[in-house]
């Protein structure tokens, strides 16, 4: 527990160095909320704008951050040094993961204060289903950066990856939910899980827009097992 204390400390430290991830992943969304939500007059368009931000930071953690930062580790040796010592390199891991998902839940925490305080977006009629919903979907990304840098050896061919990953996501968060959307594109945002992840946050944040869709639970967590389970089946330390 000391050892795993530590890590987290210093790769706290070191995210902290990194002006990118804690700009994208801590303020980005709440500064975008801010930008556009205060243009907004409807409540309900302005609460529906500002919860569809809320999967920006597990995103950018999940499809970029983490498994960017073990394949650069990877290559540079660092996991491979670690098998030698005294500490598990699963714990590192853990690490790493522990300490992408505190600063995701900062960052959605900073976007919610912001919508109820600024915007006066309507407040969540279940929040702990909220907070529920919101680190199942973090646990989910997190899970696919683990399959990402498993299955891709090179930061470059993962950064391609991640990008059109993260493109395509963000086109299924702000243009899939759109009453203008075609079906297609609405029939292949069913099968990403920022679709899931921000239909269970709604779900309980607006629970009279329709019940909790519990498939969405079962399709989050089938993805975490799938994704873990090849990971730690092709995960390679050097």
């Amino acid at each position: 527990m000391r050892s795993l204390t530590t890590i987290v400390s210093v790769e706290w430290k070191l995210l902290l160095r990194e002006p990118t991830s804690f700009i994208f992943i801590l303020l980005f969304p709440s500064l975008m909320a801010l930008l556009l939500g205060l243009q907004q007059s409807d409540q309900q368009v302005a609460t529906a704008q500002t919860l569809s931000f809320l999967g920006i930071s597990p995103m950018v953690f999940g499809l970029m951050a983490f498994p960017i930062t073990l394949v650069t580790y990877r290559e540079r040796g660092m996991l491979r040094r670690l098998r030698v010592t005294p500490l598990s390199p699963l714990l590192y891991l853990v690490a790493q993961a522990l300490v992408g998902m505190v600063m995701v839940v900062l960052g959605g925490l900073l976007l919610v204060i912001v919508g109820l305080t600024v915007l006066q977006i309507a407040p969540p009629v279940q929040p702990l289903g909220v907070a529920a919903a919101f680190l199942l979907g973090t646990l989910a990304f997190i899970a696919m950066g683990s399959f990402l840098s498993s299955v891709i050896t090179t930061v470059r061919g993962l950064q391609v990856a991640s990008t059109i990953l993260f493109g395509g996501m963000m086109f299924a968060l702000f243009v899939a939910g759109s009453p203008d959307a075609s079906p297609t594109v609405k029939t292949i945002a069913r099968w990403l899980p920022i679709e899931h992840m921000m239909r269970l946050v709604t779900g309980f944040w607006l629970p009279a827009t329709g019940t909790i869709a519990w498939e969405s639970v079962l399709f989050l967590l089938v993805l975490i097992g799938a994704s873990l389970l090849i990971a730690a089946r092709l995960f390679r330390w050097d």
